[in-house]
């Protein structure tokens, strides 16, 4: 892994000195801004590496492209770079818990399970996290409402839609949708396994451990 490091000092409100760092990815050339949180580095924006079957692969002039890309899920095994990968939910959720407590936002935000199952072959519920949005926190995941691809169109919800890997059963199907004020965390078949002209494809960050 390549970092290029710049030590900045946040302006108010912000009440910490934060070391920011660029990762080149050797596959492409692009440049992906990181930041860390507690052990854990994360990209601040979605990878936009370019594989057979991704969006911009196919549509490469979509205005769809302008912030990352698209994937199946079959593509998450080896999609982020050398030493990246794609992070869990648990992850997410100790992200979401730092960022919380950085904005003093712990009174506010509930962690909700879902009667829905996750998935009928994991025996395990939804959640939703309710009271906290990434969408627009330029301090940490800057996230912008990217939707996601279904079949041959972009689908430009007021959201953003993410893969995640399961924790236990390193199912890729399970991702989150990132909301205003909500993030939700669920699975399904339903054009992810099921319709074979209507597959749904969604964005990646990728994470990586502090050495």
């Amino acid at each position: 892994m390549r970092f290029l490091l710049i030590l900045i000092i946040l302006p108010s409100p912000y009440k910490s000195l934060f070391a920011q760092k660029y990762f080149i990815d050797d596959r492409d050339s692009i440049r992906y801004e990181v930041f860390q949180v507690n052990k854990s580095f994360w990209f601040k924006g979605n990878l936009k590496f370019v594989t057979p079957t991704s969006w911009c692969s196919e549509n490469p002039d979509s205005r769809a492209c302008m912030n990352g890309n698209y994937y199946y899920p079959t593509d998450l095994i080896n999609i982020c770079p050398g030493g990246w990968r794609v992070p869990t939910w648990r992850e997410y959720k100790k992200a979401i818990k730092y960022i919380e407590e950085y904005y003093g936002l712990t009174d506010s935000v509930q962690y909700v399970e879902s009667k829905v199952p996750l998935y009928k072959d994991l025996n395990l519920d939804s959640e939703l996290v309710v009271g906290l949005t990434l969408l627009g926190d330029s301090s940490f995941f800057d996230m912008v409402t990217t939707g996601w691809i279904q079949g041959d169109e972009w689908q430009p919800k007021d959201e953003t839609t993410l893969w995640i890997v399961h924790d236990i059963s390193n199912t890729p199907q399970p991702h989150i949708h990132v909301r205003n004020k909500e993030i939700v965390m669920h699975s399904h078949g339903h054009h992810v396994l099921d319709k074979p002209k209507k597959l749904r494809r969604f964005a990646v960050r990728c994470i990586s451990d502090v050495e």
